[in-house]
């Protein structure tokens, strides 16, 4: 992304891979499926450190698909906005 004039970056020859965004593109397809199960692990930790309570708030700020989140909305209170 160019800052300056807000206008995207043409990709050429030159763009790294992991610039591109067909790149993401080819692995966006399975991504959920292969981290969710590394991320849940290393969310529940996070969770547990932070000693999330029922009465917290707990903001998951693009931070991957949610996994976070919805561990959180299990320790949410019954009618709380996740």
């Amino acid at each position: 992304m160019n800052v300056a004039t807000d206008q995207t970056t043409p990709e050429t020859a030159n763009t790294p891979m992991l610039a591109r965004s067909s790149t993401w593109d080819r692995v966006s397809v399975g991504y959920d499926t292969e981290v969710r199960p590394s991320f849940e692990t290393f969310s529940a930790l996070a969770l547990k450190i932070a000693s999330v309570t029922r009465d917290m708030r707990v903001l998951d700020l693009a931070a991957g698909p949610g996994t976070l989140v919805g561990l959180a909305a299990a320790i949410a209170a019954l009618g709380a906005v996740i």
